[in-house]
């Protein structure tokens, strides 16, 4: 078990995260944020949304004050990519724009949005990425993003969980798609008691409940944002209609019991019915052009996948 407070790498954000022998690693915080990033990533694997971090639990895979906690382990992307740049959205955006442009764009109610659509906020964003970079599909990446995280409700999408990778030769690639562990409510505070591990009314979700989740960056509402990139770049993600994750529940209920299970299903649920026309007979396409070949962290996940889950069953 690693210590949390002997892991080295200081990293963005407030949850717990280190780097150990390739692996990323990240505690959960406030509630099941490992559970939400492996169902993410089971969902996710079964779409054609190819370059993603992929994760896995870890129970009681780290101590805090003695105390065992469950993390989520994923390849080291920058690891995998040698010699890459990481460069989030939030600090691309910084070194082309002014603070005050920037805030303009990005601040869901300056003067710039109060003056103009949400899909007239995206596009210059997209172009300015695409103008410098040379990206061929940016739009296409933001437009699948903003679909995989309102059908998860991750509400934490903020452009430092948007990155950028320039290669050794100059060259840039969208980063695959990391930190999905805000989705299934795994962040949602019962007011009374704080914690997600209580009782809360109601504790499965409902349509209500579901609709109240805020979106990000560009707007509070999932429906807005996928509204707004798909009519800029029309729809991109794709998932199979015949999606199977009851391994992945009951890998969920085994570590985090029946209740948050139960929650995070309950999600899931109403995202299907909502989002039906994400689910079809068969993957035709991938959700964006890439500009690059296969991805090492796509690589590592194909060919480690079977040695990971072996290694969670160690943990048991």
């Amino acid at each position: 078990m690693e210590d949390f407070f002997s892991a080295t790498g200081a990293l963005r954000g407030n949850q717990g995260k280190w780097i150990l022998n390739g692996a990323f690693y990240k505690a959960d915080e406030y509630g099941y944020e490992a559970a939400a990033e492996y169902l993410t990533t089971e969902i996710l694997r079964q779409s054609n949304m190819t370059d993603y971090a992929p994760y896995v639990i870890v129970p009681h895979g780290y101590s805090q004050a003695g105390i065992a906690k469950n993390c989520c382990m994923s390849p080291d992307f920058l690891a995998l990519n040698p010699g890459c740049r990481e460069l989030t959205l939030y600090e691309f955006l910084q070194s082309h724009l002014s603070e005050e442009q920037l805030e303009g764009l990005m601040e869901p109610h300056s003067k710039f949005h109060a003056r103009h659509s949400l899909a007239e906020t995206i596009a210059p964003v997209v172009e300015l990425v695409e103008s410098k970079t040379g990206l061929s599909d940016f739009g296409g990446y933001i437009t699948a993003i903003m679909e995989l995280d309102a059908l998860t409700r991750n509400d934490d999408r903020h452009i430092n969980n948007i990155s950028l990778l320039q290669l050794p030769n100059g060259l840039w690639k969208t980063a695959p798609v990391f930190d999905n562990a805000s989705g299934f409510g795994a962040r949602d505070k019962d007011p009374t008691i704080g914690s997600v591990h209580g009782i809360t009314v109601p504790w499965l979700f409902n349509e209500a409940r579901y609709y109240k989740v805020g979106a990000r960056p560009f707007s509070s509402s999932f429906e807005k944002q996928v509204k707004a990139c798909r009519q800029l770049y029309g729809s991109r993600l794709q998932i199979k209609e015949d999606i199977d994750l009851t391994e992945a529940f009951a890998r969920i209920t085994e570590t985090y019991g029946k209740a948050i299970a139960e929650r995070m299903e309950s999600v899931w649920n109403i995202s299907k019915a909502k989002y039906s026309d994400l689910f079809v007979p068969r993957v035709t396409k991938r959700a964006y052009a890439n500009d690059s070949v296969l991805t090492p962290s796509e690589e590592w996940a194909r060919e480690h996948f079977n040695e990971i889950m072996m290694m969670q069953r160690d943990f048991l």
